[in-house]
């Protein structure tokens, strides 16, 4: 569990739900702002409460950045 402290793997885990959501086609609007609503509500619990963990690696500490925003272009892409 003192993985999922790491928050590019909470980004990562909700990158990949989103897209096998995206693939297998069950994409809804409204699946997508419950999960980006429990992503958010996580991530402020972690931070409130300061949990979250600091590997010291620039690319781990803000890669997720780039996971979610490649995520984010790809649902984009993909609803037009």
């Amino acid at each position: 569990m003192k993985i999922l402290r790491l928050p590019f793997v909470r980004t990562l885990i909700f990158c990949i739900l989103v897209l096998f959501l995206l693939v297998i086609n069950k994409l809804t609007v409204l699946n997508f702002f419950v999960l980006g609503g429990l992503y958010s509500l996580i991530e402020s619990l972690m931070a409130k409460k300061e949990l979250d963990v600091e590997t010291g690696n620039k690319w781990m500490d803000i890669g997720w950045v780039f996971i979610l925003l490649t995520t984010m272009i790809l649902v984009i892409i993909h609803t037009f």
